[in-house]
């Protein structure tokens, strides 16, 4: 299989700091607390403060507060996620229909104690009705905040034209999402590392999807994600493939310790 990539003069080096510019040695590498963190911790302590608040307008309602434990636990397991992932940053910006599931949460907390400020609690009608809803809450919990968008095959030739550059696609999730692009007809770059097995895994690919994938759609350009001298290198390599990529997948990454 040819090599199909931009030609440059000088190949990317391996990530040892010998490869490494004079500059980029000297600076250490420091990930400052950020705004966006800082956001992160906002959102939490609101969420928190905001059980808290309706616990406390349950203990202190007229005719006692009614704890049910379906809805303790369905208004928990949102709350709960929810703060869990912004200590992960997930959330840098909380979008319009988790807004709503948590105020769903917070109002199913709530719900059995103003029930029985009207006296509808009693009834096993009205208790399997909250029920069924707290149950729904849960489920709507899983699907948009743990398990997210679900996976839309993408039919052959849906997304001609377009190109996508994968960081790390030589093996595993990367791979996969390579060759699933790959098949519906996009152009895919890989951007990895390891040219030997970059080519190897277009090689893979082409093959596995014979008469699907054709060795102009796979381009490999060289990129070690460790090196800020090889990032401008690889973007200067991209143009002059002439390819415009429509999305970056950053499936390679450092880690941080």
């Amino acid at each position: 299989m040819e090599r199909n990539m931009c030609n440059y003069k000088e190949p990317l080096n391996d990530s040892s700091p010998e490869s490494y510019s004079e500059d980029e040695q000297e600076v250490p590498f420091h990930v400052p607390s950020s705004e966006v963190v800082f956001r992160g911790y906002v959102q939490s302590t609101v969420a928190v403060l905001s059980v808290a608040a309706a616990l406390a307008a349950m203990v202190y309602a007229p005719k006692g507060g009614v704890f049910d434990p379906i809805a303790c636990i369905a208004c928990g397991y949102i709350f709960g996620v929810f703060c869990f992932q912004n200590t992960f940053v997930e959330w840098p910006a909380v979008p319009c229909h988790i807004l709503l599931l948590l105020a769903s949460a917070l109002a199913s907390l709530l719900a059995p104690t103003g029930l029985q400020h009207v006296g509808l609690w009693a009834n096993w009608g009205v208790k399997c009705v909250a029920w069924a809803i707290d149950l729904a809450i849960v489920i709507s919990g899983y699907r948009l905040m743990v398990r997210g968008p679900a996976y839309a095959h993408l039919g052959g030739g849906s997304l001609e034209g377009k190109t996508f550059v994968i960081t790390g696609c030589n093996t595993g999730i990367g791979y996969e999402t390579a060759k699933t692009l790959a098949q519906a007809s996009a152009t895919v770059v890989f951007a990895c590392r390891s040219e030997d097995k970059a080519l190897a895994a277009m090689k893979k690919i082409v093959e596995e999807c014979a008469g699907q994938v054709q060795e102009v759609q796979l381009v490999f350009v060289p990129l070690d994600t460790s090196s800020f001298e090889s990032v401008r290198r690889f973007a200067g390599l991209l143009e002059k493939t002439g390819h415009k990529p429509q999305t970056l997948i950053l499936n390679a990454g450092v880690m941080l310790s």
